[in-house]
């Protein structure tokens, strides 16, 4: 029961910094709400641009890929054709 009684004392003393909140913004001044505003706005942009990047990469990726593969078969043609011509 004393330690209830001690709990309830002190928070009643610490009542005011119980009080604050760790998402209130309103009693700090204009830069600190501008720096939040704009550290928010990076951190939704930034995985973003990440996102949009590799994709990109991925997609030259891809035709970098078609592209060789599509002069390799063309390349295996002119070789079985030749081979072709050389055997008759």
């Amino acid at each position: 029961m004393a330690s209830l009684i001690r709990f309830c004392l002190f928070s009643l003393i610490l009542a005011s910094q119980a009080m604050a909140c760790s998402v209130c913004f309103g009693g700090q001044s204009e830069q600190v709400q501008d720096a939040y505003i704009y550290i928010t706005i990076l951190l939704s942009v930034v995985p973003l641009i990440a996102i949009t990047v590799f994709i990109f990469w991925w997609r030259k990726r891809a035709k970098k890929l078609q592209l060789l593969e599509s002069q390799n078969n063309q390349n295996n043609q002119n070789n079985s054709n030749d081979s072709e011509i050389k055997d008759a």
